[in-house]
């Protein structure tokens, strides 16, 4: 590449350790216009290297909520440039990383418990039907998490159980919409 032609046009470090990297326009054009010039027969293009392994991570909607079509709109563009790089011979693995620990999951906990409730109620809490729906589900399985931890431990063990079935129904809409993941981290 020549000086003037950057990569990137930006690349930066994000909590909780992720490095998102733009790419630029310019870059991004000439690359296509690579690839579409570049004989079929080649498979590949001078644009890319071959056989570069990859790991794709997208979608990656925390399991504090159903996922819905607005949500998952990152999950069409990853799956389509995975197989953008695997039809240039790269090796990519299409992962998914789950946030089922932290804060977040401590408040879809209490916002359980609160509809049950078991705490005091928030505007801050994640609302829906769906969280009165996992509160009935679950009411027993609470009750016994309720026995086993002091409050601020129960509202995380809530949440996971919550999350856990949460991603249940997340993997199912990606799987009707044929998104797959090789990693669920």
């Amino acid at each position: 590449l020549a000086d003037s032609e950057k990569v990137f046009e930006n690349v930066a470090a994000a909590a909780p350790g992720f490095i998102n990297f733009k790419i630029s326009k310019e870059y991004l054009v000439k690359s296509l216009e690579e690839t579409l010039g570049a004989s079929k027969a080649s498979g590949a293009t001078k644009a890319f290297n071959k056989d570069k392994k990859i790991n794709l991570e997208f979608v990656s909607w925390n399991p504090t909520g159903p996922l819905t079509m607005a949500n998952a709109r990152g999950g069409f563009l990853g799956d389509v440039l995975a197989n953008v790089f695997e039809n240039v011979g790269h090796i990519v693995t299409r992962e998914y990383y789950i946030n089922d620990a932290g804060a977040q999951i401590k408040k879809l906990g209490e916002s359980v418990l609160a509809v049950l409730d078991l705490a005091p109620k928030s505007d801050e809490h994640y609302q829906g039907e769906y969280i009165t729906e996992l509160a009935e589900k679950y009411k027993n399985k609470i009750g016994e998490l309720l026995k086993l931890h002091e409050a601020l431990e129960a509202f995380e063990a809530i949440g996971q159980l919550i999350a856990k079935d949460l991603l249940g129904q997340i993997k199912k809409s990606l799987e009707k919409v044929g998104i797959k993941f090789d990693e669920w981290f």
